[in-house]
């Protein structure tokens, strides 16, 4: 977004035997939020995340009058965007009135589905995600693209920080980016209920999707 500051950290990790090696450059890593606390927390979560021996994590703090028809313009491509929003009052995340769906759609678009959202301040669940919270958003809350990407293991929920179940899902889907994986591949009964417009433009989930009509 114009007008906000780009920040970078790269978070190197020893060479431990279970961690992946990766021969290429290091994963990069765009983190986005309203809320600056979000931003640091985040960081520092995929910093400690043993998937890749080098990971670069760059943070953007948004604001509200720049996400209506948000453009993610930067020279250098991101891997994986993760949205991290702190759960208070009303919780408008996707579709309409949300306030990421324009984030989440050039998102998507820039890196072939690999997104996630996480919601801090919430239930830190047994499972990924609380349910509850996220069927009442995608439900009565008008925000099926929020169910739809809780479907496709897109969407975290925890209190402060991850459980070892989510910070394992974490790496799954950092891997998946490091492997230009297709995030449809394993979810074809979502795929109608991706938005139109996100499979629009540089998303290669537009081919897979074209090819099952």
């Amino acid at each position: 977004g114009r007008g906000s500051m780009l920040h970078k950290s790269a978070a190197f990790r020893g060479d431990g035997a279970d961690t992946p090696t990766r021969s290429v450059k290091p994963l990069q890593v765009l983190v986005m939020s309203l809320q600056s606390r979000e931003l640091s927390e985040m960081e520092s979560i995929l910093s400690s995340t043993p998937a890749f021996p080098a990971c670069e994590v760059s943070t953007l703090q948004l604001k509200r009058n720049q996400l209506r028809g948000f453009r993610l313009e930067h020279p250098e491509p991101f891997e994986m965007v993760v949205i991290v929003h702190r759960n208070e009052g009303r919780v408008l995340l996707t579709d309409r009135n949300g306030f990421y769906n324009d984030v989440l759609m050039q998102a998507w678009r820039k890196t072939g589905g690999h997104v996630l959202v996480v919601l801090t301040k919430a239930p830190t669940p047994s499972a990924l995600f609380d349910e509850k919270l996220v069927q009442g958003l995608a439900g009565g809350g008008g925000q099926p693209t929020t169910g739809m990407l809780s479907k496709i293991g897109r969407v975290l929920t925890w209190d402060s920080a991850p459980s070892p179940q989510q910070n394992d899902a974490l790496g799954e889907l950092l891997d998946s980016a490091g492997r230009s994986g297709d995030p449809l591949e394993k979810h074809v009964d979502v795929l109608d209920l991706v938005p139109v417009e996100w499979l629009q433009g540089d998303a290669p989930a537009l081919l897979y999707r074209c090819e099952l009509l």
